[in-house]
């Protein structure tokens, strides 16, 4: 079973008449391992603990080896909270990012052994548009750039100047 966030999640309005309103329910988010690990999702899926050497237990118990993957629950929410370019906006903790926030998200029944609710993952939406890094290579940092390379520009000398000028005119 691959590692995963459990998150408490609160009903705070439920868009009708209340009946849901203050419900909570633990939601699941599941993590990768690392890319760099190299291990191959199949594998772990229904691997015991046999199934891995003792380094390869040692990877995989070390928290610091699971990270949000790219297409997923995490990362969708990640997305609605803080914008497509969310990994390199935060370094993600799920206590110090998901704490407190509020967002959109249809909530489903759980169908089968389980019972309860859970967010639908594609269905996330932002109540707070998330921050937008678009304007970064936009006017204000152009101009900003152009000013600051003004104010590097050497700062000619009046002989240099006029030697320039002439240089220019002929």
């Amino acid at each position: 079973m691959p590692a995963a966030i459990v998150a408490r999640m609160v009903v705070v309005d439920d868009f009708g008449d209340g009946t849901y309103d203050g419900l909570e329910f633990d939601d699941r988010f599941d993590l990768k391992p690392h890319p760099s690990l190299g291990f191959d999702l199949k594998r772990l899926k229904d691997a015991t603990i046999r199934d891995f050497t003792e380094e390869e237990q040692a990877q995989l118990l070390d928290e610091d080896n699971w990270t949000v993957g790219r297409v997923t629950k995490a990362d969708n929410l990640n997305i609605c909270l803080y914008g497509p370019s969310w990994e390199q906006e935060i370094s993600f903790h799920p206590e110090k990012h998901w704490v407190g926030k509020e967002f959109i998200a249809k909530v489903k029944k759980r169908t089968g052994k389980k019972a309860g609710s859970y967010c639908g993952w594609d269905t996330f939406i932002a109540t707070e548009r998330p921050k937008n890094n678009k304007k970064k290579g936009g006017t204000k940092s152009k101009i900003q750039k152009a000013q600051e390379e003004e104010a590097q520009q050497v700062k000619l000398s009046a002989e240099d100047e006029k030697l320039m000028e002439e240089a220019l005119s002929s």
